[in-house]
C-alpha cells in the first residue's frame, strides 16, 4: 500500500489490473493509452462499500471540521453505478450506461439548497474520474508519483475545462489531477488539485482509500477506513442499485 500523505484527494474508483505492463503502455499514443485508462473500470464487474470521514479545512475560517461519509459503487459489464453519502443526510447519485453512455447525475436537496458536498469544493463527476473522457491535447514528460512511472497528459473537455493528468503507466489509475480555467492556455495557476494518497488490496481488487483535493484556499481530505468489495452480482450491490 502507498504511504499515506497528508493533503490528498480521494477519488474512490476501484483499481484493476494493468495491461500490458508499464513499458508498453508508454510506448502507445496518448489517446490510446487514455483508452485503455478509462476502459480498466468497465472491466471490473466489481462493487465497494466504503465508509469514512472526510475533512475539510478553509483557509482563515477557524478548524477543520468533519463528516461521515459512505461511498457505494458498482461496475458491472451494462452500467456504473455510484452513490455518495455526506453526514448521514444529503445523497449525490451517479449512472452511466455502457459503453459511452450519457451520465445521469442527481442528488436529494432541494432545488434551491447548496450541497455540503460543493462547500467541501468536491463534484460527483471528481468522484467518478469523468475527466478522464476529455480528449488529449498534449502530453508532457514522464514523471514518477511516489516511486510510480506516471504519463502526464493534458486534456480539455467540450466546454473548455482544462486537465493535467497524472496516469499509472503501469496500473492505468490517476494519481493525480489539476484543474485549471479554460483560459488559462500556460497551464500556469490551477483552480484545484486532486491527489489519491493511499490504496488498499480488499478480495483481489485495489481501492483508493485516502484522497485529497485541495486550492490556495481549501483543504479537504476523504479517508476511507471501512471498506468491503465484492463481485457486482453479489446479493448486496444488487439491494443498493436494483
Amino acid at each position: 500500500m502507498l504511504s499515506k500523505v497528508a493533503g490528498v484527494i480521494l477519488l474512490t474508483m476501484l483499481l484493476g489490473c494493468g495491461v500490458m505492463g508499464a513499458v508498453g503502455n508508454e510506448e502507445l499514443p496518448g489517446e490510446a493509452f487514455m483508452n485503455l485508462a478509462r476502459q480498466r473500470a468497465v472491466r471490473q464487474n466489481s462493487f465497494g462499500d466504503l465508509r469514512g470521514r472526510v475533512m475539510h479545512l478553509q483557509r482563515n475560517r477557524g478548524g477543520a471540521v468533519y463528516y461521515p461519509v459512505r461511498f457505494l459503487i458498482r461496475f458491472s459489464p451494462q452500467v456504473i453505478n455510484a452513490r455518495l453519502t455526506i453526514n448521514g443526510v444529503e445523497t449525490h447519485e451517479f449512472r452511466q450506461n455502457l459503453p459511452g453512455g450519457k451520465k445521469v447525475i442527481s442528488n436529494n436537496l432541494p432545488e434551491q439548497q447548496e450541497a455540503l458536498l460543493n462547500k467541501l469544493g468536491f463534484r460527483i463527476e471528481d468522484l467518478m474520474l469523468s475527466f478522464l473522457d476529455y480528449p488529449v491535447k498534449a502530453e508532457q514528460a514522464v514523471e514518477t508519483i511516489k516511486t510510480v512511472r506516471c504519463r502526464v497528459l493534458d486534456l480539455q473537455s467540450p466546454e473548455g475545462e482544462r486537465v493535467r493528468v497524472w496516469i499509472a503507466s503501469e496500473y492505468l489509475f490517476p494519481l493525480k489531477a489539476r484543474f485549471y480555467a479554460a483560459d488559462d492556455k500556460k497551464y500556469a495557476v490551477p483552480l484545484r488539485t486532486l491527489e489519491v494518497a493511499g490504496f488498499d488490496k480488499i478480495n483481489n481488487y485495489y481501492v483508493a482509500t485516502d484522497i485529497a483535493l485541495f486550492s490556495k484556499d481549501f483543504r479537504t481530505r476523504i479517508e476511507f477506513s471501512d471498506c468491503q468489495v465484492v463481485r457486482s452480482d453479489d446479493p448486496r450491490a444488487v439491494r443498493e442499485f436494483k
